[in-house]
């Protein structure tokens, strides 16, 4: 169940990512979770995971006639493949569901019901499943230390008679996590594994798949069940969200070190935040060292939070103690939220209408995908389509890559993409370092130009990126203490170029051509934040400096002067001799 994309299907997928417009597609966002034949599911499909370099997607397309499978797109190879395959490469039997993936996209993981994936699976129960993407393998995770498959100790009443349940759908489990290396396995199951798991309840296991050693991570004392758990990426941390108990509301969140191993996971103390209400929190996120925590909550911890009960985001520090209210400047509610690996970007899925997005304002009464810069304080808006329209659909659920510069999230959506049937939720990839101002950015016909736009009167504080073919980037900042901008051109993170541009500038349109020697020619069109546009067109010269030199007046048509070019032409001849 591998198969190639042909070029055609190229086109629609992977070579949105490498600068290559399409009049099918909007370059900067592709629909990632197509089925074999790189073509759109008829139904709903579920986002798994997209791993930290954004080149690999796990999803599960949902099937009412048949069971789910696990589906991987990998963007570097253009390969579609299942990964919930049997013994005798056809699908499994049963559902499989909730993938996820190491960060460094070597190995996927997820449950499964299916009983034909691995020799020997007698338990008919839920079962975690690793599957090796170098190797193609695939293995059985949920087994106790000697390798034998657990016994059922969750259990359902009826008429006061209790049954085992160990084969239902277990929608409600957080997704399996796996460290980078492959050999750290953390998982929910109702299976018993370990003697001590004795209290019929679903339990979060750990296993070292080097030494084949399980344990049990049990809650604080006094807490109830764990539902939320993430992973660093060595797996040596790992932090929890769990039920305070069954007789007092609100959850907690708890640590566990591996290196430093307790009988349960040790509580964060949050309480001089909450002022003694219960503390609510979802989507729970560890950064890849283990060092931050990321969560939605709707208690009210902060004094830039809302009191009213919206759902915030916020980011605990485990070094240092301090909890910071990510986005305070803007009061809305976060339905969904994930990290990038180093805490830097944050994806955000919420219906608020009043983010101030460099995509301009949002009007469509729908839920959308925000990325929010924490270093800068901007937003983004990756779940537009490549004319900045916005999607006539919900957007939710989203995924961030290591960087930020990728995101994943589902849609209902049918305007992102052309050619989309609509009627139901897609996977959708957006490329963010391929579109500065969140929506999608396009090549000319020559092939080496390209061109944005920041949109409103909203005035930026963080860079709006415009790539070229020749690896440059020219961006729009503010400038240090003052209301002026600048166009800086930077060369693998260097500044090569810069011209300060006016003051006031409401929005910006940028356009970006480089030379055979990889400098730029860089053009402007400024419009002022009362709606005046400036003298400035699109064709206006801008003099840029290297090393307090200029590199060469451009002319209306982007022409170095003739004269430059001798006088290089010169010293070129000199060199040679």
């Amino acid at each position: 169940m591998l198969k190639r994309l042909t070029p055609c299907m190229l086109l629609v997928t992977a070579l949105a990512f490498l600068g290559v417009s399409h009049s099918s597609h909007a370059q900067g966002i592709i629909l990632g979770g197509v089925d074999l034949g790189g073509s759109q599911f008829a139904e709903d499909s579920r986002l798994g995971d997209i791993d930290d370099s954004g080149a690999k997607l796990v999803y599960v397309p949902m099937s009412r006639y048949s069971p789910q499978q696990v589906y991987l797109h990998d963007f570097s190879s253009n390969l579609v493949s299942i990964l919930s395959k049997n013994t005798s490469g056809g699908t499994g039997n049963k559902d499989s569901f909730a993938p996820s993936l190491s960060r460094n996209g070597k190995f996927a993981i997820f449950y499964s019901l299916a009983t034909d994936l691995v020799q020997g699976d007698t338990n008919d129960s839920l079962d975690t499943f690793l599957y090796n993407i170098e190797t193609k393998s695939l293995s059985r995770v949920s087994l106790n230390s000697s390798g034998a498959e657990g016994t059922c100790q969750h259990f359902y009443y009826y008429y006061g008679y209790s049954y085992p349940d160990c084969s239902s759908n277990w929608w409600s489990f957080d997704s399996p996590k796996i460290s980078n290396d492959g050999k750290v396995a953390l998982f929910m199951s109702p299976l018993s594994l370990v003697p001590s798991d004795t209290d019929g309840d679903e339990d979060l296991y750990l296993k070292d798949l080097a030494t084949g050693s399980v344990n049990i991570l049990n809650p604080p004392s006094g807490g109830g069940l764990i539902r939320e758990f993430d992973m660093s990426e060595n797996g040596d941390i790992i932090v929890v969200n769990y039920s305070m108990s069954y007789y007092v509301l609100g959850n907690g969140i708890g640590i566990y070190d591996r290196n430093n191993p307790t009988s349960a996971v040790v509580p964060i103390n949050l309480s001089s935040y909450t002022g003694g209400a219960p503390l609510s929190v979802s989507n729970l996120r560890l950064s890849a060292d283990g060092r931050y925590i990321a969560f939605i909550s709707s208690t009210h911890l902060l004094p830039t939070s809302s009191s009213t009960g919206k759902w915030a985001a916020y980011l605990y520090d485990r070094t240092t103690g301090v909890l910071e209210h990510l986005a305070p400047m803007a009061d809305f509610d976060v339905l969904a939220l994930d990290m990038s690996s180093d805490a830097r970007y944050f994806a955000l899925a919420t219906a608020s209408t009043t983010i101030p997005s460099l995509a301009g304002a949002d009007t469509n009464g729908f839920s959308d995908i925000y990325v929010y810069d924490r270093s800068s304080g901007t937003f983004t808006r990756p779940s537009s389509a490549s004319n900045g329209d916005q999607g006539n659909g919900d957007s939710v659920n989203p995924r961030l890559g290591a960087d930020g510069g990728k995101v994943a999230f589902e849609s209902a959506a049918s305007n992102l993409v052309s050619n989309d049937t609509g009627g139901h939720y897609d996977v959708f990839v957006a490329d963010i370092n391929n579109n500065g101002s969140g929506n999608s950015t396009g090549n000319n016909s020559n092939g080496n130009s390209t061109e944005t736009k920041i949109d409103g009167n909203y005035k930026p504080s963080a860079p709006s990126v415009v790539r070229t073919k020749k690896g440059l980037d020219i961006t729009m900042e503010n400038v240090p203490g003052a209301t002026s901008y600048e166009v800086r051109v930077k060369k693998n993170g260097k500044l090569i170029a810069s011209a300060t541009l006016a003051s006031n500038v409401g929005s910006m349109k940028l356009k970006g051509k480089s030379s055979k020697k990889g400098l730029a020619n860089v053009f402007y069109r400024a419009v002022l934040a009362d709606g005046i546009e400036t003298q400035r067109s699109p064709s206006t010269e801008v003099n840029l400096k290297l090393k307090g030199k200029k590199i060469g007046k451009t002319n209306k048509k982007g022409k170095k002067k003739k004269g430059k070019k001798k006088g290089k032409k010169k010293k070129k001849k000199k060199k040679s001799k």
